[in-house]
């Protein structure tokens, strides 16, 4: 971020609103937070760049970030609270550095795949009703952004299985978890590491199911192009009264996955169209057009050249005064990362 007199109130402003909202949300994560309350070596970082630029990046002995607003030492960086205003080496630009969040990793990840926005994730959440303690499968892990916010809502005593077709995937979203959740604070808590929590496995769920220990599963969420071919492996994994998510491009496939779903012990169907549309404010003012201001005739009017009677008034011509006038309102963004799906929900009543 440049330091210039212009843009630093508004950008220093929205971005420490934007520090402390993350770090009060952070409270209501059961997952113990790497680096407690400041940044440590090993941390996984998130750095607000500018409004629309946020960065991960993991906490290395003699690693530089570098940007358009300088370069920042990681070194300089150890012992710095969470939210705090790092300065480059020169002094001429700042980021902010905040503490690692499923919500910053979703808008900060490199996107393997076609990955759920937050608006998906929190219809997802807030529907599933699922809980510290619950068990649950998803199918389908892509770049690992659903993959967290479940481990974050099953912590402690839970159990969360993935699953995902293509090797190199299942892969790279263990190595995510293992690097974002690898800490001390975080080995305090859980001394097998994540083997505690989930089971990734590279496996087709269309042709073998969930894993064999995948067993009285209260939440199941599948995101891939067949859905309706691994209903038949659900009843196995499921337990009476669980809930089954299907995400989908189109309404066609929701027509087959409810007639697939109807067929082996599901009911209370509920589709719901995920789409968002991001507004930013904005406040103009623009020049009032020269009036004619209107006075009463009386006997004291002079008549010179500068007036003219109409209707009993005179107008006195006033061309040399400008007004400006100020207004304020909304408009969509010009660039929105999202798309348009479709969640369905069941439930499995055996």
């Amino acid at each position: 971020m440049d330091l210039s007199e212009q843009e630093r109130p508004k950008s220093e402003s929205a971005l420490r609103l934007g520090a402390t909202c993350q770090s009060r949300l952070s409270c209501f994560s059961a997952v113990p937070t790497p680096g407690g309350d400041y940044i440590a070596m090993g941390d996984v970082v998130i750095f607000v760049v500018s409004m629309d630029k946020i960065v991960a990046d993991k906490i290395t002995e003699g690693r530089i970030y570098s940007s358009a607003y300088g370069e920042f030492h990681h070194n300089d960086m150890v012992g710095k609270p969470y939210g705090a205003k790092l300065f480059s080496k020169t002094k001429t630009g700042f980021i902010f550095a905040l503490r690692f969040s499923p919500s910053l990793w979703t808008r900060s990840m490199e996107r393997r795949t076609q990955i759920l926005f937050i608006p998906d994730i929190s219809i997802i959440l807030t529907r599933s009703n699922i809980q510290p303690g619950s068990r649950v499968c998803e199918a389908g892990i892509g770049s690992g952004s659903l993959t967290h916010h479940l481990l974050h809502r099953i912590y402690p005593g839970g159990r969360l299985f993935c699953c995902d077709i293509d090797e190199s995937r299942a892969r790279l979203a263990h190595e995510d978890l293992l690097a974002h959740y690898s800490s001390p604070s975080f080995s305090e808590h859980l001394p097998n590491g994540l083997v505690e929590l989930v089971d990734i496995s590279h496996r087709d769920v269309s042709v073998h199911g969930f894993q064999e220990t995948a067993v009285e599963i209260d939440f199941v969420f599948l995101d891939m192009p067949c859905p309706e071919k691994v209903v038949p492996h659900l009843q196995r994994s499921l337990r009476v009264g669980a809930l089954c998510a299907i995400f989908v491009p189109c309404l066609e496939q929701v027509h087959t996955a409810v007639q697939a779903l109807c067929t082996h012990g599901f009911g209370a169907f509920e589709t719901i169209k995920s789409f968002s549309i991001t507004y930013e404010a904005f406040s103009r003012s623009l020049p009032v057009p020269p009036l004619r201001k209107l006075t009463k005739n009386s006997k004291n009017d002079s008549t010179d050249g500068s007036q003219q009677k109409r209707g009993g008034v005179r107008a006195h011509v006033t061309a040399d005064v400008v007004d400006t006038v100020k207004f304020s309102g909304l408009t969509p963004t010009k660039f929105m990362r999202t798309h348009t799906g479709f969640l369905l929900f069941a439930n499995y009543f055996g």
